[in-house]
């Protein structure tokens, strides 16, 4: 899916959130979201994807 990486990179923009603040919300690595916003090949797995949802919605993570 070609649109993932501008979606999520565009959710982390909106949200003053860096890769590394979303990889530690999403209990991931900082590595694995950064292979997400470049490779458009590839596609996490669905419960990664709940937690990055998650992560991204956790209003207290944002500088907003």
């Amino acid at each position: 899916m070609k649109d993932f990486p501008n979606i999520l990179y565009s959710l982390l923009r909106q949200r003053g959130m860096t890769q590394k603040m979303l990889a530690d919300k999403a209990h991931t690595t900082e590595a694995t979201i950064s292979r997400y916003l470049t490779d458009t090949k590839r596609m996490p797995r669905a419960d990664l994807i709940v937690s990055i949802a998650e992560a991204l919605e956790d209003r207290k993570s944002t500088r907003l």
